[in-house]
Formats: structure tokens, sequence, C-alpha cells
């Protein structure tokens, strides 16, 4: 009787499934941005964390929010020499009053 219970049991447990292999298959010193003396700069390592698709996606969103961040210190920079647009923001707000507030 245990063994039969033992064998329905075993019968609706999960398969095992087969691990995906997450290995990284670029050479990570042959990818721009690698210098020469140096190597790749990754203390994080979060080049060996995916596949390929990921060390992708990490290397696009770095582009991505680097671009952001030199157009805002662009802003802040300009905003702080004291370039303003020119033209009304509604019927009654200016660029040139909101300027004035701190």
């Amino acid at each position: 009787l245990c063994l039969a219970l033992v064998a329905s049991a075993a019968a609706f447990a999960p398969a095992a499934a087969p691990k995906a292999s997450m290995a990284l298959n670029a050479d990570l010193s042959s990818m721009p941005g690698s210098t020469a003396p140096v190597g790749p700069f990754d203390p994080l390592n979060l080049a060996t964390s995916g596949s390929d698709e990921t060390l992708a996606w990490y290397r696009a969103s770095e582009l991505k929010h680097s671009r952001v961040a030199m157009l805002a210190t662009t802003g802040y920079i300009v905003q702080g020499s004291g370039i303003h647009f020119p033209g009304m923001l509604s019927h009654d707000v200016s660029f040139e009053s909101l300027s004035a507030m701190k």
C-alpha cells in the first residue's frame, strides 16, 4: 500500500526541466569600449550575469541613459547661465516669470 502511494505521488511531481545555458559567448576584450592596458571594465560582473542578449540590452540602456544625462547637464548649464526660452507657457505665465521664482 505504501509503495502504491509513493508511486502515485511521483506521477504528479514536476519533471526536472533542463536548464538553459546562460553562458556568455562573446569575448568581452574584443568588444568596442574595451581598452588595451586595462581590458573590459566590469566591476560588478554584469557582463557574466546573462546571455548575449542581456549584455546587448545592458549596453544599449547604458548608452540611452548616458545620453539623457548629458542632455540634462546641458540644460542645467544653459538655464544656470541665464538663457531662457522666449514666449509664454500660457496666457498669464511666461518663462521669465518662472526664472524669477525661487
